[in-house]
This record gives structure tokens, C-alpha cells and sequence, in this order.
């Protein structure tokens, strides 16, 4: 029985109509996610408890009508957020945490906060806080959809991704022939986010091919 032409579009045609191959992609790529989502919202807990800390610690040395204010909605999610941001840009910018907390921008901000707590409670909170996760959101996406154009790389750099790029391609290869598709294609995707963050002068004509013919090789599979 004749060997299959890996290098040939027939081929991959072929191999991306399994649906056994598919499936097993599309399978693991949802269970990565969902870690991946699990992962992220622990460190987040993590994360505000520890800048509740920091902060609560922070207020501490503010005056006593700034406590009062702060004190009822603390624990509100929105607030934190709001504090955590005048604290984090003071860090920055190296200016004292109280001195901008007394601002007039800043008092003029968390009475807002302070009344919608009052009129509403912790339902209007979290309305605050849904339009503005919708804005960061929104900001997000967009900076999303901005390509990122590729680097150029010098000669010690493209010598190392053409070696990843030639390892993903034989490793692939070789779990494909072992029926190991699920495995095959996640070592494609491997290659194929390492080379797409790279690009070649056009004077190195030989090294672009070569990084070329590598990354179409993986992205034949996506």
C-alpha cells in the first residue's frame, strides 16, 4: 500500500473530513478552556482578596469622614474596583493614596457610589457593575480585533524558530501516522503560534521559504 503524501493538499483535505480527528480537537480545546476559565476566576478571588487587604490597610490613616463613607460599601465589588484603580495609578504615578482620595474628583465619585448603595442597595451595585464589566468589555474586544503584526526576527532569533517550526512539523507528523490525531494537531497549533509571531526580510530569501513552507505545512491541519 502506497504511503500518503503528507505534503500534498489531497491529503490534508482528506484528513481535516475525519471527523474523528475533529472531534478529539474540538473536545480537548473545550476542556483547556474550561481550566483555563477555572484558573483565571481563582487567581481573581486571589487577587481581590489580596488588594482588599492592601487597601483596607491604605485607608486606614484616612480621615474619619472618609471611612464613613467607604466604610457600608466596602465589601460592594464595584467599589473595590474603583479604589483599587486610584491606588494602583498613585503607585504609578507617585502620588500619596489619601492625597488623591481627598480629591474633589475622587470625594465627587464615591458620594455617587455612596447614593446609589443607599437608593438601591447591593442589586444597584451590581448594575453598576455590569455596565461597566460591559464597557471593559467592550474596550477589550476591540483592542482584540486589532492584528498584531508580526516581528521581524534576526538570524539568532529565526534560528530558533525554525527549529520549532521543523520539530512541530516532524512530531506532528509522526503522531499522525500513529493514528494519534488529538495529539498530531495540537503539536501543529503549537508551530503555528510560534511562527505566526515572526516574520523574514525579504533579503534572507532561503530562510523565509523554509519558515513559509513550515508554517503552511501546520496550518494545513487548522
Amino acid at each position: 500500500m502506497a504511503t500518503a503524501d503528507m505534503n500534498s493538499q489531497a491529503f490534508w483535505n482528506d484528513f481535516m473530513r475525519r471527523p474523528e480527528a475533529k472531534e478529539a480537537y474540538q473536545a480537548d480545546r473545550k476542556l483547556q478552556m474550561k481550566k483555563q476559565m477555572w484558573l483565571e476566576e481563582k487567581r481573581l478571588i486571589e487577587e481581590r482578596g489580596v488588594h482588599r487587604k492592601i487597601l483596607g490597610e491604605a485607608l486606614e490613616a484616612s480621615p474619619a469622614e472618609i471611612k464613613k463613607l467607604i466604610a457600608p460599601m466596602f465589601h460592594i465589588k464595584v467599589v473595590e474596583q474603583f479604589l483599587w484603580m486610584l491606588y494602583d495609578e498613585c503607585q504609578t504615578k507617585q502620588v500619596p493614596f489619601l492625597q488623591k482620595l481627598q480629591d474633589e474628583s475622587t470625594m465627587v465619585q464615591l458620594r455617587k457610589l455612596r447614593e446609589n448603595f443607599q437608593q438601591g442597595g447591593e442589586e444597584r451595585m451590581k448594575d453598576l457593575e455590569s455596565n461597566f464589566l460591559s464597557i471593559c468589555g467592550n474596550i477589550i474586544e476591540e483592542e482584540a480585533k486589532k492584528e498584531v503584526a508580526p516581528m521581524n526576527a534576526d538570524v539568532h532569533t529565526l534560528k530558533q524558530v525554525l527549529e520549532v517550526a521543523q520539530e512541530c512539523k516532524r512530531l506532528g507528523n509522526e503522531k499522525f501516522r500513529e493514528g494519534k490525531y488529538e495529539e498530531a494537531l495540537k503539536i501543529y497549533d503549537q508551530g503555528d503560534e510560534v511562527m505566526k509571531k515572526w516574520k523574514v526580510g525579504d533579503h534572507l530569501k532561503t530562510e523565509k521559504k523554509w519558515l513559509e513552507e513550515y508554517h503552511i505545512a501546520c496550518l494545513k491541519n487548522k
